[in-house]
């Protein structure tokens, strides 16, 4: 399943459309995960990233490296902000 991922700075952020019923979000913070990058498995464990400022980068993000895609603005409400995450190395 892909996931929109975005990265400022140092910070990698997802969110998810579904809001938090989501499977995947609901599994990935109730324990590690992994991203496959570059063909290669990289746990990672996820950190609610709900402060204004991570929301408004990971938004900007989003905007920025999905202008073009027709589901960008379900990555946008207002309802599914607060599913935003950062994920770190586990």
């Amino acid at each position: 399943m892909p996931i929109w991922i975005v990265v400022d700075g140092d910070d990698v952020f997802i969110r998810t459309y579904r809001g938090k019923t989501s499977r995947w979000y609901r599994e990935l913070l109730a324990g590690p995960g992994a991203l496959v990058v570059d063909g290669k498995r990289v746990r990672v464990h996820a950190v609610p990233a709900t402060d204004p400022e991570s929301i408004k980068r990971a938004s900007d993000g989003y905007r920025k490296k999905y202008a073009k895609s027709g589901s960008l603005d379900a990555m946008l409400r207002r309802s599914v902000l607060p599913t935003t995450l950062r994920l770190e190395p586990a």
